[in-house]
C-alpha cells in the first residue's frame, strides 16, 4: 500500500488549518487502499458545492479558493439567514 509523501501531508495539513470549519479536506484511497483523489465536504450553510473532487492537491486548491455554488434548493442554514433579515 503507497503512502503519502511528507510534502503532501504538510499540504493537506495546511488545507485542513486554512479551510477548518468550512471545509472537511480529506483522501480518498483506492480499492487497494493506496492513496487516490482529493475530496473538500463543505460543512454548510454557505451556498457552495456540498463537496469537491480534484484529481490533484493543485486541483482541490484552486476549487477552494473559488468553489462552484451550490445547485439546487438552498440549505436550511441558507434560509433561516434571510428570514432573519426580514
Amino acid at each position: 500500500m503507497a503512502t503519502a509523501t511528507s510534502e503532501e501531508t504538510e499540504r493537506l495539513n495546511r488545507l485542513t488549518d486554512t479551510y477548518r470549519g468550512r471545509w472537511r479536506i480529506w483522501r480518498t484511497r483506492d480499492r487497494a487502499g493506496n492513496p487516490a483523489g482529493y475530496v473538500a465536504t463543505n460543512r454548510g450553510g454557505n451556498g457552495y458545492a456540498p463537496t469537491i473532487h480534484a484529481a490533484t492537491l493543485d486541483e482541490l486548491e484552486a476549487a477552494l479558493a473559488a468553489p462552484p455554488r451550490a445547485i439546487g434548493y438552498p440549505s436550511l442554514a441558507t434560509l433561516q439567514r434571510a428570514l432573519e433579515r426580514l
